[in-house]
C-alpha cells in the first residue's frame, strides 16, 4: 500500500514538473483586441515575412500565436487604416510572460521543454491596439 502511495506520489510530480506553466495558464495563442476611433477602420496584421495573416475592420478580436515556428517570440506588424485618416502602424512583439518565469523559479522542466515548444512563454505587446486616427489635414 505505501509503494502504491508513493509511487502514485512520484508520478504526479512528474506530470506537475513537465507541464509548462504558461502552456496550462496561457495556451499558445492569444487574443488581441483592436478597435480605433473612429470605428470601421480596415485592420491588416503581417507576419515577419510581410504575409498579410489578418484582415478585418475594427472592432475586431486577432487571435495570434505567441510564439513563432523557431521557437522564438511572435512578432507581428499591424496596419490600421481609413479613408480620410492618417494610417497607423504598431508592432506586437513577444515578451516573455509571468508564467513561464514561475515555472523557471519552480524549475519546473516544463519551462525548459514545453513551454519554448508551444510558443506559450511569449505574450505579445501590446496586449490590446486602439488608436486615435487623425484626420488628414484638408
Amino acid at each position: 500500500m505505501k509503494t502504491k502511495t508513493l509511487l502514485s506520489a512520484a508520478l504526479l510530480a512528474a506530470v506537475v514538473l513537465a507541464t509548462g506553466c504558461s502552456t496550462v495558464m496561457c495556451g499558445k495563442n492569444q487574443t488581441v483586441p483592436v478597435s480605433s476611433k473612429p470605428p470601421g477602420a480596415e485592420v491588416q496584421v503581417l507576419n515577419k515575412y510581410n504575409d498579410v495573416i489578418f484582415q478585418g475592420v475594427t472592432p475586431c478580436d486577432v487571435i495570434l500565436p505567441r510564439g513563432d515556428s523557431e521557437r522564438g517570440p511572435g512578432y507581428y506588424k499591424v496596419r490600421i487604416t481609413k479613408e480620410g485618416y492618417e494610417p497607423f502602424e504598431t508592432d506586437l512583439v513577444g515578451l516573455v510572460n509571468r508564467a513561464y518565469y514561475a515555472n523557471v523559479m519552480n524549475a519546473g522542466i516544463g519551462a525548459i521543454t514545453v513551454d519554448p515548444w508551444t510558443g506559450a512563454k511569449w505574450t505579445l505587446v501590446p496586449m490590446e491596439i486602439k488608436p486615435h486616427l487623425n484626420e488628414i489635414a484638408k
